[in-house]
């Protein structure tokens, strides 16, 4: 009888923890970032932005651009490597850089040209940190 009580409590038990790691254990979403959004006033003018960035981790602005003008982008850090990506995809895991405009021979700079109007994304990254400064231009 003793046994059956046992077996019955660690049976209990059981079912409580199952339940509690039940009750724990949801589904989330995937990760999903809000931008800051970039402003130029009349779309013409320039942006300083200062951040820090590492690891794996990275930063993302977004601008509205108008179509014809024209952009440079330089991000630049004292110490640490960073980099970063124009593109036209909210969504960093799958977004490539734009194909138009061109980067600099140094990589700290990137101009072009914009074709269409709509939102563009600036991606900063660095390794193995970096705080940077970001110069947005446009004209």
């Amino acid at each position: 009888m003793h046994i059956l009580k046992t077996n019955h409590l660690i049976s209990g038990s059981l079912s409580a923890v199952l339940a509690l790691l039940l009750a724990l254990w949801t589904v989330k979403p995937a990760f999903t970032e809000t931008p800051m959004m970039l402003k130029l006033k009349n779309g013409v003018g320039r942006l300083v932005v200062k951040g820090e960035v590492s690891g794996e981790q990275h930063d993302t602005y977004a601008i509205e651009l108008e179509s014809g003008r024209t952009i440079r982008i330089t991000v630049s850090s004292k110490k640490g490597k960073v980099n970063f990506s124009v593109c036209d995809s909210d969504e960093y895991s799958t977004a490539e850089p734009v194909t138009f405009g061109k980067r600099s021979a140094d990589s700290e700079s990137w101009e072009g040209v914009i074709p269409v109007a709509k939102i563009y994304y600036i991606y900063v990254t660095a390794y193995p940190e970096a705080k940077y400064t970001l110069l947005l231009q446009a004209k």
